[in-house]
């Protein structure tokens, strides 16, 4: 699971292995505000579980088979291709999507595309308090307020 933190429950920051290292961050920030501009020091910090995308191509053989069914109706093959793959059995349209789906997670892999946003669902609130620069858990939250 991935965590980061955010002072409006908006905009969060970049992505951390542990919740600890979000609040050691989210501190750290604070006291870059409270020491340049401290009328804008947040009371609160959201520290949210982050959903980071992950593509897939679950689900896409039946737009492969579909594609190659125009393509021989675009290239003019006419009534020759009318039932043209429209038999293919449920395991070969399986092996087809398994092998469509390693093939892009290999390319991803290879070429680094990996998605670099997320979402959060979910979200602990954290009270900041100014006289021991430390951050209390004061509730719970569940998607975005």
């Amino acid at each position: 699971m991935e965590i980061a933190y955010s002072f409006d429950n908006e905009s969060y920051s970049c992505c951390y292995d542990t919740e600890e290292e979000a609040i050691a961050d989210a501190l750290k920030e604070i006291e870059s505000i409270l020491k340049y501009n401290p009328e804008c020091a947040p009371i609160c910090v959201y520290i949210g579980d982050c959903e980071v995308f992950k593509p897939s191509l679950s689900g896409s053989s039946w737009d492969i088979i579909e594609a190659a069914i125009c393509q021989a109706d675009d290239e003019g093959f006419g009534e020759w291709a009318d039932d043209y793959l429209s038999d293919v059995k449920k395991e070969h349209r399986e092996e087809l999507e398994e092998g469509l789906e390693k093939v892009f997670q290999e390319w991803i892999e290879k070429y680094n595309y990996h998605a670099n946003f997320y979402k959060v669902n979910s979200y602990s609130i954290y009270h900041y308090d100014k006289e021991k620069h430390e951050l209390y858990k004061i509730n719970e939250g569940s998607g975005r307020e």
